[in-house]
């Protein structure tokens, strides 16, 4: 695609993000009865753009992908607002658009500034690797909206513990059903972040041309599986939910960060 259009819907769908997080946050501050439909509507409009936008620079000739880390940023978030979107009409997720559209405007402005850096060129053509790779960003993009919700009920218990009524005791349900939610949102990431991981291990040399072996992306992203497996364990069997639920969350989403973009930030400055 032209690198010149491509500029532009990058442009617009910063644009139609930021004004999705204006209205969303002006809706949240109305005293009585609010709605966020018109922000998800704005954030939609921004998603259909942000897809072009990606879709021009992520899909190239021959059944391959360039996932250098700018575009692998980018098509993760993008992903991230996708997942969102489809989850609103069955979960009472709509406040999540106040975090995640703000960061998709960001993403968008830092894609835009950003150097090319070094490609990183994938065949989607093998079946192995395209199953891999779809299991990882369904996996990731559901960790991400876990993590907002982990960042949400950190705030609200937060807030509830200094006993005070601001505006996130305002417009957030209550705590347990938050928890609820959180809990919902990590036993399916992780029951997708251990097929990610088997697969990997199982097809390594389908997908990577070599043998398994504990690089520093796998050993991380190990850690990460660990991590979510013990908070998962320790909620089913010691009732582990609150600030510990929080900072379990949190932790093994940076660790997920730091496997896939950590790894490829080096990459590209050694580039």
């Amino acid at each position: 695609m032209n690198p010149a259009v491509i500029f532009w819907l990058q442009i617009l769908a910063a644009l139609g993000y930021a004004a999705a997080t204006a209205q969303g946050w002006t809706a949240v501050r109305q005293r009585g009865q609010h709605s966020l439909t018109p922000a998800l509507w704005l954030g939609a409009a921004g998603l259909v753009l942000h897809t072009v936008a990606v879709g021009g620079q992520v899909v190239t000739g021959g059944g391959a992908l360039n996932l250098g880390l700018a575009y692998a940023v980018s098509l993760f978030t993008w992903l991230a607002v996708l997942q969102f979107l489809l989850a609103v009409p069955f979960l009472k997720i709509d406040l999540f658009g106040l975090v995640l559209f703000p960061l998709a405007a960001v993403v968008m402005v830092v894609e835009i500034l950003a150097p090319n850096g070094h490609a990183l060129r994938i065949d989607v053509s093998q079946p192995a690797l395209l199953g891999h790779l779809t299991l990882s960003l369904l996996a990731y993009g559901t960790l991400t909206i876990a993590a907002v919700q982990a960042v949400l009920l950190g705030a609200q218990e937060r807030q509830l513990r200094r006993k005070r009524t601001g505006l996130m005791s305002r417009i957030l349900p209550p705590l347990q059903p938050m928890e609820r939610l959180l809990f919902h949102l990590l036993r399916i990431g992780f029951g997708l972040l251990t097929l990610v991981v088997l697969t990997g291990v199982i097809f390594s040399e389908q997908i990577f041309d070599r043998p398994f072996t504990f690089d520093h992306k796998t050993v991380l992203s190990l850690i990460a599986w660990a991590v979510f497996a013990l908070l998962l364990w320790g909620h089913s069997h010691y009732g582990w939910r609150g600030r510990t639920a929080v900072r379990w969350t949190l932790s093994g989403y940076g660790l997920l960060l730091l496997a896939y973009f950590g790894v490829r930030f080096i990459l590209e400055l050694k580039a």
